[in-house]
């Protein structure tokens, strides 16, 4: 009867080793994680720019067909289009038929960056990105 106790009272806890190396893990685990977590988030956040200057494209297309060349982009109606996103803003600038569509971000991920779409005639469409983290591409 005496052994069973004797067992008993040896199996109560972990040891600081195993304890240590359980926080290891975790912490390889964390360091790993994190990055790919923030560039996710940095691509989710992107897209609202990309849905924001998508919709501005048959407006623009429109305008450049409508307008001489030369007029200048900012002045054209775009009443229904939604320019102002969580993380940022549109704006419409250049001159027809080189009308650019450009998300600026106020905060979040991509902070200071800039994704533009360009009118580049004939229907086609040049995307650009600038100052956005590293994974935020222009959709193919």
């Amino acid at each position: 009867m005496e052994m069973k106790m004797m067992a008993r009272k040896a199996q109560q806890g972990f040891t600081l080793i195993e304890l240590m190396i359980v926080v290891a893990i975790i912490g390889i685990l964390a360091a790993i994680a994190i990055p790919a977590y923030q560039s996710y988030i940095a691509k989710s956040q992107a897209s609202e720019a990309f849905s924001l200057n998508d919709g501005l494209k048959t407006p623009i297309t429109e305008f450049v067909g409508e307008s001489a060349a030369g007029t200048a982009c900012s002045g054209m109606d775009v009443t229904g289009s939604n320019l102002a996103g969580k993380y940022g803003d549109t704006a419409i600038s250049g001159n027809t038929p080189d009308c650019v569509a450009t998300y600026t971000f106020t905060q979040g991920q991509n902070s200071g960056g800039t994704i533009s779409h360009t009118f580049a005639g004939s229907g086609a469409w040049v995307c650009a990105v600038s100052g956005v983290a590293t994974g935020v591409k222009c959709p193919t």
